[in-house]
C-alpha cells in the first residue's frame, strides 16, 4: 500500500487525472476500476473518480508496490520512443516544435502516440520524470509548431503571470477562405466553456492600437491581429498574432469573420467547404512559428514541409 498527500500543486484536478498522472502504466478502465472497488480512496472513503481533490486529501492505493511499479510508468515509458523535435530546453521548460496530425494529450481514442506522452517517456529516461509535475497548454491535433512544457510549477506560475499580463508574443501562419487584404484586429467575448466555442460582441478594427492600450480598456476581450501575406481570389495565406489565449480563438474567429481556415470540419462555412474540396485540402493548416517571453530567447519552428509545399500548391495554380 501506499499513499500520498495533496498538496496545493495538485489540488483542484480529479481523482481521475491525479491517478492517471501517478499511475501512467494503468489504461482508464483500471483506474475506475480500482476506484470503483475502493482500490484507491480518498481520506479513507471511497470517492467518485470525478471528485476534486483538496489541499491535504489523503490518496490511499491498496495495492502492493510491486505491482504498482509494474503497472506504472516504468515499462510504459520505456516502450515509448521520443519522437520529439526540441526547439529549447532548460531546467525549468521544454520547447517542442509540434508536428501536425499528432495529438498533444491523450483521448478516448489514442492513449499513447500523444506529445504528452513521448515528453514523460524522454524526461523519465533523463531521470527527471515527477509525476506530480509537467504542464501545457494545449495545442490543436492538426495546429503544428511551437509548444511548452513547463517542468515544474515555479515555471507554471511565471509563464501563467507573463500570459496573463500579455507580455508574450505568440505568431502563427495560416491557410484561410476568401481575400483578407488588409490588416485586421478581431476581438470579442469568448465563452469556451464547450466543445465548440461561442463568440460574442465581436469587432473587426483596421486602425490598429497598441497591445497594452487596448488591454487597458477591453481587458476581458479576447484578441486575434491578421495581417495578409499572400492573396488570391480564393484563399490567403495569413500571419496572425495572437494576443490572447483562449481555446480555438484562432479557428473561431476566422470563421466568424468569414474566413475559416481551409480544411477546416469545425469552423466553417459552405463556401470555404466548396473551395477546400476544389483543392482537395482534407485538413487545415495552421502554424505556430515563433514565441518570444521575457527572460528566454526567441523561439522560432520552421515551417513544414507539407505545409510549404501547399502554399506553393495553391498559389502557382492561381497564377
Amino acid at each position: 500500500m501506499q499513499h500520498f498527500i495533496i498538496n496545493n500543486k495538485n489540488q483542484g484536478q480529479t481523482l481521475f487525472r491525479y491517478i492517471k498522472k501517478l499511475l501512467p502504466g494503468l489504461k482508464n478502465n483500471e483506474i475506475f476500476k480500482l476506484i470503483r472497488k475502493k482500490i484507491i480512496t480518498v481520506n479513507d472513503k471511497k470517492k467518485d473518480s470525478k471528485y476534486i481533490l483538496n489541499n491535504n486529501d489523503k490518496i490511499n492505493i491498496y495495492l502492493k508496490d510491486m505491482h504498482i511499479k509494474q503497472k506504472g510508468k516504468k515499462n510504459k515509458f520505456q516502450s515509448i520512443k521520443n519522437k520529439l523535435d526540441i526547439i529549447f530546453e532548460d531546467n525549468n521548460i521544454l520547447v517542442i516544435n509540434k508536428p501536425s496530425g499528432l495529438l498533444t494529450h491523450p483521448d478516448k481514442t489514442e492513449h499513447k502516440n500523444t506529445l504528452y506522452e513521448y515528453v514523460r517517456s524522454y524526461l523519465f529516461k533523463k531521470g527527471e520524470y515527477n509525476p506530480e509535475d509537467i504542464f501545457t497548454p494545449r495545442l490543436d491535433r492538426n495546429t503544428s509548431g511551437i509548444i511548452i512544457f513547463e517542468k515544474n510549477h515555479n515555471s507554471l506560475q511565471y509563464i501563467t503571470k507573463e500570459l496573463r499580463e500579455r507580455h508574450v508574443i505568440k505568431k502563427y501562419l495560416a491557410l484561410v477562405y476568401g481575400k483578407i487584404e488588409k490588416k485586421i484586429l478581431i476581438s470579442s467575448i469568448i465563452d469556451d466553456t464547450s466543445n465548440k466555442i461561442i463568440i460574442k460582441n465581436l469587432k473587426i478594427s483596421e486602425k490598429i492600437p497598441y497591445k497594452k492600450n487596448f488591454f487597458l480598456e477591453n481587458s476581458e476581450l479576447s484578441a486575434t491581429l491578421l495581417i495578409p501575406e499572400k492573396i488570391s481570389s480564393n484563399f490567403s495565406l495569413v500571419n496572425i498574432e495572437l494576443w490572447t489565449g483562449k481555446k480555438h480563438q484562432i479557428r473561431g474567429h476566422l470563421c466568424k469573420i468569414g474566413h475559416p481556415l481551409l480544411g477546416e470540419n469545425k469552423y466553417f462555412n459552405t463556401k470555404s467547404t466548396i473551395i477546400s474540396d476544389k483543392y482537395k485540402i482534407k485538413r487545415y493548416y495552421l502554424h505556430s512559428y515563433k514565441i518570444k517571453i521575457n527572460g528566454y530567447p526567441e523561439w522560432q519552428a520552421e515551417i513544414p514541409i507539407d505545409f510549404k509545399n501547399k502554399i506553393n500548391e495553391l498559389f502557382n495554380e492561381e497564377l
